[in-house]
Parts: C-alpha cells; structure tokens; sequence
C-alpha cells in the first residue's frame, strides 16, 4: 500500500487533531479551522451519501414515526407528556389540528 505522504508530498503535522465529526467536533474542527490551524477530524462512522437520505424515499416520514395516534400515550411525540387514564373510561384524544 502506498504511503499518503509519498502521493503528496506532505507532512501529516496537524496542530489539532478531532476525533469524531458529530456536532461537537464538526464545529470544533470548523472553528480552529478558520483560525488558521492546520486540522483533522477523524470519524469511525460511514460516509453518508445524499441519496441515502430518508426524504428520498416515498412514506419516510411514516416509517421514521410510525403511523399518527391522536393519543398523546401512544404518539410519543417529543412536545407530548403522558397522562394517567387508568381512572377513566374515556382515553383522551390532544392535537393541534390548526
């Protein structure tokens, strides 16, 4: 295998070297970046290609979440809290059909 130095002709002399490119590191490699430092950001994940997007393919919303309740219990919505109807003969129906 060929070494990446000998193809380029450069050092790999980093003065920051990130390890994961999530939301911490992305941001931290972009900051120290245009501060004029020499990064890397190292990530273990897959490269994401856009056509591996969820809005690319038909019902991603539906797969994503599931089919819609009107029961705040069983949507689970981040907004929603859980209410305690075990004293009721009625289960609650809440949305915002606006």
């Amino acid at each position: 295998m060929t070494d990446m130095n000998e193809m380029t002709g450069q050092e790999d002399i980093y003065d920051a070297v990130i390890i994961g490119s999530g939301p911490s590191g992305a941001i931290t490699a972009h900051t120290l970046a245009l501060a004029g430092l020499r990064v890397v950001c190292l990530e273990q994940g897959d490269y994401a290609l856009p056509s591996d997007y969820a809005a690319n393919f038909d019902m991603w919303e539906l797969v994503a979440r599931g089919h819609w309740q009107a029961e705040p219990n069983r949507r689970r919505n981040p907004a929603d809290y859980p209410l305690d109807v075990s004293d009721t003969d009625l289960a609650p129906s809440m949305y915002s059909a606006v």
